[in-house]
């Protein structure tokens, strides 16, 4: 695995926000510390300090992205014997302690704040958060009508496989993908590579596992059948105890975009609905590569070709006006930022960051 990974634990889909943060602490984590406080009071500005820190330590670290700011940080997982993560508790993905002092505890950046002067701001700031969660549901119905379009670019689609064609190959695929993953504990980790957001669409796949990693790749317009091929290695890998990283659509988190077995290979969809991960790719170890479009029916594609591509047109533009109203979000939650930002006292909470991050220094460092 790389040293530093980046990744998302939430996206702005076409269902609304869907989070997999129950993913985000992995097996080596001994403790979780869950940030709590309003925005611009340095809940993501902590956790890149605490990264950075144990970065140079040599510690592998997962950085883990906003959707709605990708500048900042939701999550951050720091990897080892003693290892621990950090998260934002705050809406759109509230956490509370589970099992408080033993394992996760509450880091409080209210503390730090000055109430007289947010309680004068009040007007301001509520006007602000009502602007901010209409911009959201505005965005979500764009993100649903991209959807129906999807739906019907796929029902075109579909009338071009020739399904007799279709199944052999997958199933050799999936074996073979199979038997080159080793086995272990069969637990899922479900993430996303990448997000949608107010800069569009952006992925950090180049960054989930290193260049050396073996890649079975698929081609395949959506409905062609990557889906169906990611649906069989996950049904196998669970009862073959395989442990995989599942990452999801950042558009409709029902599709799967990738699956990665760590000291293993990586399963990627070359043709996913949003994000545009070859691209980025640098080099990539193509193990084996199975193009799904080369099965589908010459004839009865240029039937469907016409009105499946105007399908896809309109999730397009529908896509870019959510992504216009996440922009339209951003600039109010920066203002928003602005008022408990010039209301935080700094010095103090640094002192107390300081102190945070000698005592993580040296409960990672335990024998």
């Amino acid at each position: 695995m790389p040293a530093r990974r980046n990744l998302f634990p939430g996206s702005n889909t076409c269902y609304g926000y869907h989070s997999f943060y129950e993913y985000l602490a992995t097996a080596d984590c001994r403790r979780k510390l869950i940030i709590k406080g309003g925005p611009g009071t340095g809940k993501s500005s902590l956790m890149k300090k605490v990264g950075e820190h144990f970065l140079a330590r040599g510690a592998a670290i997962e950085y883990h992205w906003c959707s709605s700011d990708p500048q900042s940080l939701d999550g951050l997982v720091v990897r080892g014997k003693n290892g621990f993560c950090l998260l934002d508790g705050t809406a759109p993905h509230v956490t509370d302690p589970s099992c408080p002092g033993a394992y996760d505890e509450v880091v409080n950046m209210g503390s730090f704040w000055n109430g007289a002067a947010l309680r004068r701001g009040r007007g301001e700031i509520e006007e602000l958060t009502g602007d901010i969660g209409g911009c959201f549901s505005h965005a979500y119905l764009r993100l649903q009508e991209a959807h129906a379009a999807v739906l019907q670019y796929v029902l075109y689609i579909k009338e071009a496989i020739d399904e007799a064609k279709l199944l052999p190959p997958l199933r050799i695929m999936a074996e073979d993908y199979l038997s080159a993953c080793p086995t272990g504990t069969g637990i899922q980790r479900h993430l996303f590579a990448a997000a949608v957001g107010p800069e569009g669409v952006i992925h950090h796949m180049d960054t989930v596992c290193d260049a050396a990693t073996p890649v079975f790749a698929v081609r395949g317009a959506t409905g062609t059948g990557p889906q169906l091929l990611f649906d069989m290695v996950l049904q196998q890998s669970e009862w073959r105890g395989i442990a995989l990283e599942v990452f999801h659509c950042p558009f409709d988190p029902r599709y799967i975009d990738a699956v990665l077995a760590p000291g293993g290979p990586l399963l990627l969809n070359l043709s996913p609905l949003a994000a545009d991960y070859e691209s980025r790719l640098i080099k990539p170890r193509y193990e084996r590569w199975l193009d799904l479009d080369s099965l589908l029916s010459p004839a009865r594609l240029a039937t469907a070709r016409r009105p499946a591509e105007a399908a896809w047109e309109r999730c397009g533009q529908s896509l870019f006006e959510a992504t216009e109203l996440l922009a339209a979000a951003r600039q109010k939650h920066d203002a928003l930022e602005a008022y408990y930002t010039a209301a935080m006292d700094f010095e103090r909470m640094n002192m107390a960051t300081d102190h945070l991050l000698a005592e993580l220094d040296d409960f990672w460092r335990e024998k």
